[in-house]
């Protein structure tokens, strides 16, 4: 019922013209045209220019066109005095059919009316209108300006920062149903239409800075990117902007175990753990020797389907031998999974180790600076339980990962903890994890030489 509610606020907000259309403009691509050509083997995708160079890097090149209002024909986006149309059709000079991207939403949201959604959720249609008229006059007419300064993804200084003071609180039970994904995706619809994204007074993901849309981070484009002892180019994961962001291979078989970031699950930001049994087992798209499950049970999280998920770990070949040879599981507990364990590594509690959700991987932060969020243990941990996070550096270590030991090949940290103080992303950029009481004597914010004595400052100021 949350997403018919959601899609039935969204299709108000259209029809009444209660959309933030500078935020969409400047921040989204909803003015940004789509090919309509049904023909084409571009139909569905962002229109792109071949006559201009793209430069080389993360940020998303801009080469896409707009409809502008002023001169009636195709421009860059971002052209400067330009004025895009949100909705309308148009024929590009080669007689291509062209959309913006919001004219499609609303024709995809079209059939969503309040009276559609009142059937669903049980809430009166005139309740939705109300609810979608106070969000949006809210967010157009009680506007807040806080004295922030800050830079935009398109290198824009500001002095001030505006809030849209429309906020919404949705976690996993958002999400924790069937069509959770577009559950959650109507929400991302409704706040960016309503321009509470990362401003004060709505929904705030990380403080404001020069991050690119759409994310930087991308997948690995193929086996060529993923060979043995060869560092990634990147990260693991990432968010897919057009099919050539796809992980498969060069016959557009996936590449990973649990089929993310491929046709068959393009818009996988975080993997798809679920998949990870199941496919091992079919042996599809080729089977494994090796499974390594941590901070996870997946006799339950794994499809939900714990008769068969115990069938597949228990299961063996024509020759005998299990399909999923060798487990490896670390767990703080006796879970279902130590059960099927080849090989156990105790691991600790929350209560019991170190723990850091950092500068690297923002939690949402204040808007005049970031926020750390960082565990100290209250007791020490018992038997041979060891945190995870130590086993990984430890592993890192002893097969000499260049990252783990020094160009001599001797370790380079003795642990988590100390791997957390000294990290630093590159050598001597006084970038780490932590981003408070830097520097040798911890005077420094954000960025500084490592602090030896980090850990005990974040506690003694009670920030754990």
């Amino acid at each position: 019922t949350d997403g018919a509610l959601l899609l039935a606020i969204i299709h108000e907000l259209i029809k009444q013209g209660l959309y933030d259309r500078d935020f969409l403009v400047q921040y989204t691509n909803a003015a940004e045209l789509v090919n309509q050509e049904e023909t084409s083997d571009e139909f569905g995708l962002f229109v792109r220019r071949t006559d201009i160079q793209v430069e080389e890097g993360c940020f998303d090149p801009q080469n896409k066109l707009w409809w502008d209002r002023r001169s009636d024909q195709p421009v860059s986006t971002l052209t400067e005095q330009a004025d895009p149309f949100l909705l309308g059709e148009y024929r590009l000079p080669d007689g291509t059919p062209v959309k913006p991207a919001f004219q499609l939403l609303k024709e995809r949201v079209e059939q969503y009316t309040p009276e559609w959604a009142a059937t669903i959720t049980g809430i009166p249609a005139d309740t939705i209108r109300r609810l979608a008229h106070e969000m949006g006059i809210t967010a157009r007419d009680d506007k807040i300006e806080l004295p922030i300064a800050w830079t935009d993804v398109w290198g824009r200084d500001h002095d001030t920062i505006t809030g849209n003071p429309v906020a919404f609180h949705a976690m996993r039970g958002l999400a924790a149903h069937s069509n959770g994904f577009h559950s959650i995706r109507s929400l991302s619809i409704l706040m960016t239409l309503l321009g509470t994204i990362d401003r004060p007074g709505g929904f705030r993901h990380k403080a404001p800075f020069p991050r690119p849309i759409p994310p930087c981070a991308k997948p690995p484009r193929g086996p060529e990117d993923v060979r043995p002892d060869t560092p990634l180019n990147g990260m693991p994961l990432g968010w897919p902007a057009d099919p050539d962001d796809l992980f498969v291979d060069e016959n557009n078989e996936p590449m990973r175990i649990d089929k993310a970031f491929s046709w068959e699950f393009p818009l996988a930001a975080h993997g798809l753990m679920q998949n990870v049994i199941t496919n091992a087992w079919r042996q599809d798209p080729y089977p494994i020797d090796t499974l390594l499950i941590f901070m996870s049970n997946m006799a339950w999280n794994s499809t939900m389907n714990t008769e068969e998920i115990r069938r597949m770990l228990n299961d063996r070949d024509e020759n005998g031998e299990y399909r999923i040879p060798f487990l490896i599981v670390a767990d703080a507990f006796e879970s279902e999974m130590v059960a099927f364990a080849d090989l156990v590594l105790p691991d600790t509690t929350y209560l019991e180790r170190h723990d850091v959700m950092s500068m690297l991987d923002r939690p949402i932060s204040e808007y005049d600076g970031p926020v750390d969020s960082v565990r100290i243990p209250v007791v020490p941990p018992t038997g041979e339980c060891k945190p995870f996070q130590d086993v990984l550096v430890e592993l890192g270590t002893r097969l000499a990962l260049p990252a783990f030991v020094t160009p001599d090949g001797s370790r380079k940290y003795r642990d988590y903890p100390d791997f957390i103080l000294n990290y630093e992303t590159e050598p001597g950029s006084g970038i780490g994890f932590l981003a408070g009481w830097r520097g040798k004597g911890g005077e420094k914010f954000m960025k500084g030489e490592p602090n030896p004595g980090q850990w005990e400052m974040y506690e003694k100021n009670n920030c754990v």
